[in-house]
């Protein structure tokens, strides 16, 4: 998606997301090999990297949305996880690409779901000028996952 500037939270990505859980509480789920129930808010964890963000989903998605921080939901899954990058530009991450493309944090966040996991960043979040080797191994992971979901 399209948006600038954005460093700790981003508007742009919360109204998206808010559109993206109303979208998806028309569907269900199959809970086992016979059973599918309709989806609700208890089956979708919303993840993202800043508490400023967090904050900001929590002030606009419905109430029972569960938000936080990668630390919160260590161990814990649900149906569908939704993960907001937050950040415009890799490049102007406040704690640096070591922090937000941070491998385990990154798998911890959508290995969360079960069923379907999004991941919803500005286009331009791995563009930019980047000199150091470990810096391009990290954006690498985030490319893959995005060729590898545009494949299934």
């Amino acid at each position: 998606m399209k948006h600038e500037g954005c460093t700790q939270s981003s508007l742009q990505e919360v109204e998206a997301i808010a559109k993206l859980i109303e979208d998806l509480l028309i569907h269900r789920v199959q809970r086992s090999t016979t059973s599918t129930t309709p989806l609700t808010l208890g089956d979708i964890l919303v993840v993202a990297p800043y508490n400023m963000q967090v904050n900001l989903l929590k002030q606009r998605l419905p109430t029972g949305t569960k938000i936080g921080t990668v630390d919160k939901f260590q161990g814990q899954q649900a149906a569908v996880a939704i993960l907001s990058m937050t950040t415009s530009r890799g490049e102007d991450a406040p704690r640096g690409t070591e922090f937000l493309f941070n491998r385990n944090r990154f798998n911890v966040a959508i290995s969360r779901a079960q069923c379907l996991a999004v991941v919803v960043h500005s286009h331009e979040l791995l563009e930019g000028s980047w000199l150091r080797a470990d810096d391009l191994q990290r954006l690498n992971l985030l490319a893959h996952a995005e060729t590898v979901a545009k494949r299934v």
